[in-house]
Protein backbone atom coordinates (compact mmCIF):
# COMPACT_ATOMS: atom_id res chain seq x y z
CA UNK A 1 0.00 0.00 0.00
CA UNK A 2 3.16 2.20 0.82
CA UNK A 3 4.01 1.79 -2.43
CA UNK A 4 0.87 3.42 -4.46
CA UNK A 5 1.42 6.62 -1.48
CA UNK A 6 5.20 6.98 -2.73
CA UNK A 7 4.63 6.82 -6.51
CA UNK A 8 7.43 8.19 -8.67
CA UNK A 9 5.06 9.20 -11.31
CA UNK A 10 5.33 13.07 -11.90
CA UNK A 11 1.67 14.78 -11.97
CA UNK A 12 2.46 17.62 -13.25
CA UNK A 13 2.50 15.72 -17.04
CA UNK A 14 -0.95 15.06 -16.21
CA UNK A 15 -3.33 17.81 -17.91
CA UNK A 16 -6.65 17.23 -19.39
CA UNK A 17 -6.89 16.95 -23.23
CA UNK A 18 -9.57 19.97 -23.31
CA UNK A 19 -10.68 22.64 -20.58
CA UNK A 20 -14.70 24.28 -20.28
CA UNK A 21 -15.57 27.83 -18.40
CA UNK A 22 -19.04 28.64 -17.27
CA UNK A 23 -19.26 30.69 -19.76
CA UNK A 24 -19.02 27.56 -22.36
CA UNK A 25 -21.61 26.09 -20.70
CA UNK A 26 -24.13 29.01 -20.98
CA UNK A 27 -23.77 29.18 -24.90
CA UNK A 28 -24.00 25.73 -24.84
CA UNK A 29 -27.27 26.43 -23.01
CA UNK A 30 -28.37 28.78 -25.42
CA UNK A 31 -27.38 26.87 -28.70
CA UNK A 32 -30.00 23.92 -27.29
CA UNK A 33 -32.78 26.44 -26.55
CA UNK A 34 -32.73 27.22 -30.24
CA UNK A 35 -32.96 23.03 -30.88
CA UNK A 36 -36.23 21.40 -31.08
CA UNK A 37 -37.18 19.89 -27.13
CA UNK A 38 -36.53 16.49 -26.92
CA UNK A 39 -39.36 14.21 -27.71
CA UNK A 40 -40.29 11.47 -24.98
CA UNK A 41 -40.47 8.23 -26.77
CA UNK A 42 -42.02 5.20 -25.33
CA UNK A 43 -38.89 3.76 -24.08
CA UNK A 44 -37.96 6.75 -22.25
CA UNK A 45 -41.17 6.46 -20.72
CA UNK A 46 -41.45 2.99 -19.67
CA UNK A 47 -39.48 2.36 -16.31
CA UNK A 48 -38.32 -1.06 -15.86
CA UNK A 49 -38.47 -2.75 -12.69
CA UNK A 50 -37.05 -6.35 -11.35
CA UNK A 51 -39.46 -9.15 -10.66
CA UNK A 52 -38.09 -12.71 -8.96
CA UNK A 53 -39.46 -15.80 -11.41
CA UNK A 54 -39.21 -19.52 -10.60
CA UNK A 55 -36.09 -21.23 -12.41
CA UNK A 56 -38.39 -23.24 -14.57
CA UNK A 57 -40.58 -19.69 -16.12
CA UNK A 58 -36.59 -18.42 -16.80
CA UNK A 59 -35.81 -21.57 -18.28
CA UNK A 60 -38.93 -20.81 -20.67
CA UNK A 61 -38.16 -17.41 -21.65
CA UNK A 62 -34.53 -18.72 -22.26
CA UNK A 63 -35.64 -21.37 -24.10
CA UNK A 64 -38.30 -18.89 -26.03
CA UNK A 65 -34.80 -16.71 -27.29
CA UNK A 66 -32.32 -19.95 -27.79
CA UNK A 67 -35.62 -21.41 -30.52
CA UNK A 68 -35.57 -17.74 -32.03
CA UNK A 69 -39.34 -17.32 -30.87
CA UNK A 70 -38.16 -13.80 -29.31
CA UNK A 71 -34.91 -11.92 -29.44
CA UNK A 72 -34.06 -11.47 -25.84
CA UNK A 73 -36.09 -12.67 -22.26
CA UNK A 74 -37.86 -9.15 -22.56
CA UNK A 75 -39.54 -9.54 -25.91
CA UNK A 76 -41.05 -13.38 -24.62
CA UNK A 77 -42.23 -12.20 -22.02
CA UNK A 78 -44.00 -9.28 -24.01
CA UNK A 79 -45.16 -12.04 -26.45
CA UNK A 80 -46.64 -14.14 -23.94
CA UNK A 81 -48.86 -10.83 -22.67
CA UNK A 82 -49.90 -10.29 -26.27
CA UNK A 83 -50.77 -14.24 -26.03
CA UNK A 84 -53.13 -13.97 -22.94
CA UNK A 85 -54.75 -10.81 -24.22
CA UNK A 86 -55.54 -12.71 -27.37
CA UNK A 87 -57.22 -15.26 -25.18
CA UNK A 88 -59.59 -13.14 -23.19
CA UNK A 89 -63.16 -12.40 -23.92
CA UNK A 90 -64.42 -9.08 -24.89
CA UNK A 91 -65.38 -8.67 -21.58
CA UNK A 92 -62.55 -10.12 -19.74
CA UNK A 93 -60.42 -7.83 -22.21
CA UNK A 94 -62.09 -4.72 -21.17
CA UNK A 95 -61.89 -5.80 -17.80
CA UNK A 96 -58.44 -6.25 -18.11
CA UNK A 97 -57.73 -3.26 -20.05
CA UNK A 98 -59.54 -0.87 -17.24
CA UNK A 99 -57.51 -2.71 -14.18
CA UNK A 100 -54.24 -1.77 -16.46
CA UNK A 101 -55.48 2.29 -17.15
CA UNK A 102 -55.73 2.47 -13.19
CA UNK A 103 -52.20 1.05 -12.29
CA UNK A 104 -50.69 2.48 -15.47
CA UNK A 105 -52.34 6.33 -13.86
CA UNK A 106 -51.79 5.06 -10.02
CA UNK A 107 -48.58 7.30 -8.44
CA UNK A 108 -45.85 5.33 -7.74
CA UNK A 109 -45.14 3.53 -4.52
CA UNK A 110 -47.31 0.69 -3.10
CA UNK A 111 -50.64 0.24 -2.99
CA UNK A 112 -53.11 0.20 0.19
CA UNK A 113 -54.79 -2.84 0.94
Amino acid sequence: MSNLLSSNRDLKDLQPKSTFSSDDLKQEKQKDNGKEAHKITKKHAEQSVNMKVSKSARDFLVAMVMLSYAKNQKDAVNILVAKFKESLTPAEAQLFDQQLAILKNKPTGRMLG
